[in-house]
């Protein structure tokens, strides 16, 4: 499987459009089409922002692994809840995030 069909691959099954890949992943919506159609090859650099979106290795993305290689920033790995949690936190805009962290600090209180 190429990178082409593995990308439109994941990012149907989170059930994103590819604005919305594009959006969390700080690229253009034709950066994203033209990758998924195979005329244009992603750069290092894309690859990296695509896998961080996605919270998947670039291994994944390449085809060099079949898992996800689920990647975070601590090295800890994270439950199905926490990587749903952390998806959909993600697809928020900051204000929401911020809405959310308010919500979860009231939760502890």
């Amino acid at each position: 499987m190429n990178y082409a069909k593995i990308l439109k691959e994941i990012r149907t099954e989170r059930g994103l459009t590819q604005v919305e890949l594009a959006k969390l992943a700080n690229l253009a919506p034709s950066c994203i089409a033209m990758i998924e159609v195979g005329k244009n090859e992603p750069t290092a650099n894309t690859l990296i922002c695509l896998s961080q979106a996605l919270n998947v290795s670039v291994d994944y993305l390449v085809g060099r692994e079949d898992d996800f290689g689920v990647i975070n920033q601590t090295g800890n790995s994270l439950t199905s809840i926490q990587q749903e949690l952390l998806f959909s936190f993600n697809l928020l805009d900051r204000d929401k995030q911020q809405q959310v962290i308010g919500f979860c600090k009231a939760l502890n209180y």
